[in-house]
């Protein structure tokens, strides 16, 4: 699996899991906007699949690569649209510690809003 980071390393940590679509320009105006704010890491999911063992494998390589190189502390995770899954699954195996758990099954939080920089 491979990541995209924005933002400057020393800002407060955000974990974005998003669709695979981060080519999407109302993505990239919504990375843009918090990378303002935060350090974004946003893990690349090429496509996105509900099966136990994909969900484990993606969860461990998500919490591997976190770890290794920020340590288990995030300030925000956030899950957007049909990825809630996996946000759901981090945040039960308690391996990654954050004081905040944005979980928007919905899509209410369009891309490019602003709302979600705001949430946070």
């Amino acid at each position: 699996m491979k990541f995209l980071e924005y933002g400057q390393e020393q800002e407060k940590i955000v974990l974005l899991i998003c669709p695979g679509d981060q080519d999407n320009p109302m993505w990239l105006e919504q990375l843009k906007q918090l990378s303002e704010r935060f350090h974004v890491v946003v893990p690349l999911l090429d496509h996105i699949r509900e099966e136990e063992a994909e969900q484990r494998a993606c969860v461990q390589a998500i919490t591997s690569y976190f770890i290794q190189k920020y340590g288990k502390e995030v300030y925000a995770v956030c899950s957007l649209g049909n990825t809630w899954y996996l946000t759901r699954r981090l945040f039960s195996e308690h391996q990654l510690h954050s004081c905040k758990w944005l979980i928007e099954k919905s899509n209410l939080v369009k891309p490019g809003s602003g709302v979600l920089s705001n949430l946070i």
